[in-house]
């Protein structure tokens, strides 16, 4: 009978870790692809933040250099001829 159990239990001791080995395997496989996809939706997000900030942030930087070519037109328009104009002085 001690025959028996030491089988047993040798045979218990090796299915457990082949067990768990396969169990690991089957949720690595089944769990790993939405892992993948969680991340690669987080990196997507992040990227295109970071596009439309830098689109946004391009926009304004352009409307700005337009405004300020519109300025320098119009002192082409004048030829550089200085414009008198009457002023007072703010007193505080």
């Amino acid at each position: 009978m001690d025959f028996i159990n030491r089988n047993i239990n040798t045979l218990i001791k090796m299915i457990v870790p082949i067990g768990m080995i396969i169990l690991a395997f089957v949720l690595l496989t089944t769990v790993l692809p939405f892992i993948l996809l969680l991340i690669a939706v987080v990196f997507g997000v992040n990227f295109l933040m970071k596009k439309f900030s830098k689109i946004r942030n391009n926009v304004k930087y352009n409307n700005n250099k337009i405004d300020i070519e519109e300025v320098k037109n119009e002192e082409k328009v004048f030829n550089g001829e200085i414009i008198d104009v009457e002023y007072r002085e703010v007193e505080k």
